[in-house]
């Protein structure tokens, strides 16, 4: 469904293709885009994701969701969240901690309970392993090299699999990669794109 959504976004706006980037739930959206809509699809950049989710981080989202149902408190299950998702280097500075937890309270749209059970359920269900070699267009499997919320063998097992997969390990990073170290992830994503855009 939204795989779908994000289809029918692109129609509307009149994008014939687009360099699709989709991080951990949303890499395995972009999966299913580029199955079952390749002609929207200039290239692929996968980050943090893979073609199944690891039995470990199902149950953490499964407990994530019943912190949620228990009424835990949002500071609560977002500085759990962050244990996750970012690295030691992150925690030793309590300033930046704190700014992080402040500007995820304060998000404008926060997610209610149905959206994250609905999420929960998209990632217990998805499974792309017998379908990913079908993609065909330059892909991108990007990864922090400190992630321990989908482990570096779920990037190699998407890279191993898709034909035209450039696999690339950031020396630094978790999870939030993209947010931690944004330099060394908008390096890695542009000169991916330079790279695609130049045999196009």
């Amino acid at each position: 469904m939204m795989a779908d959504d994000a289809a029918a976004l692109l129609n509307f706006l009149n994008v014939d293709n687009a360099h699709i980037l989709g991080f951990s739930m949303g890499g395995m959206i972009a999966q299913i885009i580029a199955l079952k809509y390749p002609e929207l699809v200039k290239s692929l950049l996968l980050n943090t994701t893979a073609a199944q989710f690891p039995a470990k981080a199902k149950h953490l989202v499964q407990t994530w969701l019943r912190m949620l149902n228990e009424n835990v408190s949002l500071e609560t299950r977002i500085r759990e969240g962050f244990l996750w998702s970012y690295t030691d280097e992150f925690f030793e500075d309590d300033e930046t901690v704190m700014a992080s937890v402040n500007l995820a309270i304060s998000h404008p749209h926060p997610l209610s309970t149905h959206g994250f059970a609905g999420q929960v359920a998209a990632l217990m269900k998805h499974d792309t392993r017998s379908q990913i070699s079908q993609i065909s267009v330059p892909t991108l499997v990007l990864i922090g090299g400190d992630d321990i919320f989908i482990p570096i063998e779920f990037s190699e097992e998407l890279a191993a699999k898709i034909p035209k997969a450039e696999l690339v390990i950031l020396e630094r990073g978790g999870h939030n990669c993209w947010m931690e170290f944004p330099e060394l992830f908008n390096q890695a994503v542009l000169q991916f794109l330079g790279e695609v855009t130049s045999m196009m």
